[in-house]
């Protein structure tokens, strides 16, 4: 064990002298008061933990700017704590004297210990690093979000596997041959997680074709709706009804995306028929009024596609119409709602011009036997 400080070494002395000859009712009670002293220290220790680690948090942030002290705080609070903690119960200990036999326990835990605050640390810095790289580099990264949670994710893996090592190497633990271990053992879990090495590899190649962001609308096979949360395993889309679902990674990458929140415009292609009695002057008027009130309207595109409106076919007794045109791009219950109103404008022109939809027909034969 490490040579223990002077004023320690001292006093221990001074009570070894002591214990030889003070006796009470059979105890040594110079043990006894060892015994109270390191009780007094660790609850001290637990009590006082929050005190010393603010006093010095104090002591630090009084020489740091004032936009990252309350990062520092989050940061460093724990680790101080836990140290302080641990610096209660190895006082106690080195006061109590442990039996030599011990002195190695308690020089692989104060290495232990030392280890576990160094990653921690290492642990807690990940995510504020992530954030600050969003931060500078935001308009650079157009799946800013997505990389930096599987980042942070990873990193903390591999911070924490790293920390279990540090800690199995102090223990004299052979990390080679641990590792080795589970090397083999990876081997025949691997079997067992293709899918989720798949699910793995899908965000990747999501994030690497920059196929959706949060916050999209997309329609797939499967499902369709807003893009909620990117994970490395599973995306989770809320439907329209505000049902969540959840679809692996692997699935996604494998199916025939729309991403509608990409688009220019919408495309809105319509086919009414019209009662084929009508005079053609009738039609012609309907078809007119519809196109002039398409030019007209704000909501739909009128540079690089114009609407179109013109009688496409005359058959079975019915006038069917082309109506084609683009909405220009808008949150989805706005395009909604100006589908819903052109439809009702288209209406409203076939009625005023009184003009009739062609009903569904059906023409029976019957011979007299």
């Amino acid at each position: 064990m490490a040579e223990d400080h002077p004023i320690i070494e001292e006093v221990t002395s001074d009570l070894e002298e002591f214990e030889q000859h003070y006796e009470l009712f059979g105890l040594n009670l110079v043990e006894v008061l060892k015994f109270m002293v390191a009780i007094g220290i660790i609850i001290a220790a637990l009590t006082l933990r929050k005190f010393v680690s603010g006093f010095i948090l104090k002591l630090v942030e009084g020489a740091l700017p004032d936009n990252v002290r309350a990062t520092v705080e989050k940061l460093l609070t724990g680790p101080l704590s836990f140290a302080t903690i641990f610096g209660g119960f190895y006082l106690s200990a080195q006061i109590l004297r442990p039996p030599p036999e011990l002195e190695f326990v308690f020089e692989r835990i104060l290495q232990t210990v030392v280890n576990i605050a160094i990653f921690w640390v290492g642990f807690q810095l990940v995510e504020p690093l992530a954030n600050f790289w969003m931060f500078t580099s935001a308009t650079k990264h157009d799946f800013g979000e997505e990389i930096k949670e599987i980042f942070t994710k990873v990193v903390k893996s591999v911070i924490a596997a790293f920390g279990v090592l540090a800690i199995f190497d102090v223990w004299g633990i052979n990390v080679a041959g641990f590792l080795a271990g589970l090397g083999l053992a990876g081997m025949a879990v691997a079997f067992g997680a293709q899918d989720t090495v798949k699910n793995l590899f899908g965000s990747f190649l999501i994030i690497a074709d920059r196929v959706f962001h949060k916050g999209e609308f997309i329609i797939t096979p499967d499902v369709s709706g807003i893009i909620e949360h990117f994970g490395i395993r599973v995306t989770q889309i809320r439907k329209l009804d505000t049902t969540l679902v959840f679809v692996p990674n692997s699935t996604l990458v494998n199916s025939t995306i729309t991403n509608l929140t990409r688009g220019k415009r919408r495309e809105i292609s319509w086919s009414p028929k019209l009662d084929g009695g009508l005079d053609p002057h009738v039609i012609s008027n309907v078809v007119e009024e519809t196109r002039k009130y398409l030019h007209g309207d704000s909501q739909i595109e009128q540079e690089e596609t114009k609407p179109l409106v013109h009688v496409a076919d005359v058959s079975d007794g019915t006038v069917q119409l082309m109506v084609y045109f683009h909405f220009k791009m808008m949150p989805w219950n706005e395009h909604v709602a100006a589908r819903e109103r052109v439809a009702l404008a288209f209406k409203r022109i076939v009625e005023t011009n009184h003009a009739r939809f062609a009903l569904p027909t059906r023409v029976l034969l019957s011979h007299k036997a």
